[in-house]
């Protein structure tokens, strides 16, 4: 499985446009989890896999919830890393 910084940024839009939920984000990036344990996960470029890492653990948590119907990242936590995550590669 190949995983690159836009590969990231469309996750997070995706979320901010609701196009996809936060519990399909959790989930491809648990499937991500289960590739880099198998060794099967590529960065892409390999230079960004700590911050592509980072981003994969981010979306796992993205579905967590801190209360009912309260999510432990909110809409503005999306949005700020998706603006980290375009500046790292402009």
């Amino acid at each position: 499985m190949k995983v690159s910084l836009t590969t990231i940024e469309a996750m997070l839009n995706g979320m901010i446009n609701q196009t996809i939920t936060r519990e399909e984000a959790s989930v491809w990036a648990l499937q991500a989890r289960k590739m880099e344990d198998d060794g099967q996960l590529i960065y892409e470029p390999e230079e960004a896999e700590s911050i592509i890492w980072d981003a994969i653990q981010f979306l796992e948590a993205i579905d967590m919830q801190n209360s009912p119907g309260t999510y432990l990242y909110g809409e503005d936590d999306i949005r700020l890393y998706a603006q980290q995550i375009a500046s790292s590669h402009e």
